[in-house]
């Protein structure tokens, strides 16, 4: 799915870029300390998430991974 707007972002040295842009991160994570953190620069309502993103088969699977994943699981 496509996205209508991003905020523009400079992924750390260390995090991995997982979706980018023309060159712009819109996902990036990274291990940090005893946790983690994760970087999506674009909307997850329709406003920039657009109603292809919010409408994609996947965007629940995508954030409940998300989380999981922040969660260490």
């Amino acid at each position: 799915p496509w996205f209508l707007g991003y905020n523009r972002l400079r992924a750390k040295d260390d995090a991995q870029v997982l979706l980018s842009h023309e060159g712009d991160p819109i996902l990036a994570v990274a291990n940090r300390n005893k946790g983690r953190t994760l970087a999506f620069a674009s909307d997850m309502a329709p406003h920039w998430g657009s109603d292809a993103f919010v409408g994609w088969e996947y965007y629940g699977t995508f954030w409940q991974n998300a989380v999981a994943w922040l969660a260490g699981k």
